[in-house]
């Protein structure tokens, strides 16, 4: 196993700038179930239920029911070594930028500063009718939790009324990070 982490160190050092791509893999040590593999979130809840824009307009509490918990115990969760190690390599000036598919913010938690959340992000809560911000875990009571101006909340991460590809505003980043 010592080889391989050798190899790793070599070719980071040989391949510079250097980005990282991660996805639920990470941050499943920190206890956070993944979408699609054994035991996912998605082998008990229908994906087009509640991960679909048009019901969470129709019925939000679907999405509040799978995710509220999670949103407001956010600081119950802590990133793993995995996450570390990525912020860790950023501030030797080894890792230029972390793109991730997650949604829990751990990269952030963990030190990472340049960071693309390509899906959004369950700590960025926004009002659906006036735009006003939250940060989780602090958000109203409530399934769903409303705003005092009476709107619904919604985490800045999937549903989003756009398709499941990111804003491009959330790509830039990224793809500045990349090498020419």
């Amino acid at each position: 196993m010592t080889s391989l982490y050798r190899q790793a160190a070599e070719m980071i050092a040989a391949h510079q700038p250097s980005s990282a791509l991660t996805g639920a893999g990470i941050s499943a040590e920190s206890g956070i179930p993944t979408f699609r593999s054994k035991g996912g979130l998605w082998e008990r809840f229908d994906p087009t239920v509640y991960a679909s824009i048009e019901l969470f307009r129709q019925d939000p509490s679907k999405y509040w029911s799978i995710r509220g918990e999670f949103i407001r115990n956010y600081d119950a969760y802590t990133p793993n070594p995995g996450h570390r190690a990525l912020a860790d390599m950023e501030a030797l000036g080894f890792l230029r930028h972390v793109i991730t598919q997650n949604i829990d913010g751990l990269h952030r938690k963990a030190g990472s500063r340049s960071v693309t959340e390509i899906h959004g992000s369950l700590r960025e809560i926004l009002c659906t009718a006036c735009g006003r911000e939250f940060r989780a875990p602090h958000i109203p009571e409530g399934c769903p939790p409303l705003c005092p101006c009476g709107g619904v909340l919604k985490s800045s991460s999937a549903p989003r009324p756009w398709s499941s590809l990111p804003p491009p505003c959330r790509l830039w980043p990224a793809a500045r990070a990349l090498p020419s």
